[in-house]
């Protein structure tokens, strides 16, 4: 069957084009993405494929992430930023897709929670005198730290406190 111009344009699978592909992938196995698109009407291969291989396959976890996976995670993409193929050989069951939807819809947001948590704890610190006589304005020298361990690579390391929010 040929996908018609309508099938161009990105629409939701449907819970029937779901058990349709399923069913087609059981038939044809995970790998005859050609021969499985021609049986899901206004459907490509690669559609078929990704909706299978992101989301409807048997072997994935598409439950909610662990803070042990959330830490795993970031030390991943520290060491090998965001590839996320490479990342994906050290999670059992999660796709590239999810791994690099996890970081970048809530890590990341995570991080800039807590950008946005030290700026204000170092705002809030005030000028000491010190036994010289001179001002020394700890929020330089905090802002320096601070800033300087956020934008490492090694921002969420074991060291570094990171806020957890589900």
């Amino acid at each position: 069957m040929e996908v018609d111009d309508l099938s161009l344009y990105r629409t939701k699978f449907s819970a029937a084009e779901d058990e349709l592909l399923r069913k087609t992938v059981q038939k044809f196995g995970p790998r005859k993405w050609n021969s499985i698109a021609k049986h899901i009407p206004g459907r490509t291969a690669r559609q078929c494929r990704d909706r299978f291989q992101n989301y409807l396959s048997p072997d994935l976890i598409n439950g909610p992430w662990t803070q042990e996976e959330d830490q795993l995670l970031i030390q991943k993409v520290n060491e090998f930023g965001p590839c996320w193929s490479k990342i994906n050989k050290f999670f059992v069951g999660r796709s590239p897709n999810n791994i690099k939807n996890r970081y970048n819809t809530h890590l990341i947001k995570i991080k800039n929670q807590t950008k946005k948590h030290q700026k204000k704890l170092v705002t809030k610190v005030q000028p000491v005198e010190t036994h010289e006589g001179t001002e020394f304005h700890a929020e330089d020298v905090l802002t320096s730290k601070i800033w300087d361990e956020i934008n490492t690579q090694d921002f969420f390391s074991p060291n570094f406190e990171l806020l957890w929010f589900e």
